[in-house]
């Protein structure tokens, strides 16, 4: 099982045509004038714990 995280719209589509899920890391580069939800990933974290927790359970 693979999950692309990224913190850009060019991660989310690399992960995307590589087959993967994917997720924003809304703790990253992100620019103010991006939003991240139009982006079409499967998952959004918004902080590296709550990826933990996901990848946990």
């Amino acid at each position: 099982h693979c999950l692309y995280v990224g913190d850009h719209v060019r991660d989310i589509e690399a992960g995307r045509n590589a087959g993967m899920r994917t997720a924003v890391a809304g703790w990253g580069y992100l620019n103010n004038e991006e939003d991240p939800a139009q982006w079409g990933a499967d998952l959004h974290f918004d902080t590296v714990q709550a990826l933990h927790h996901w990848l946990r359970y």
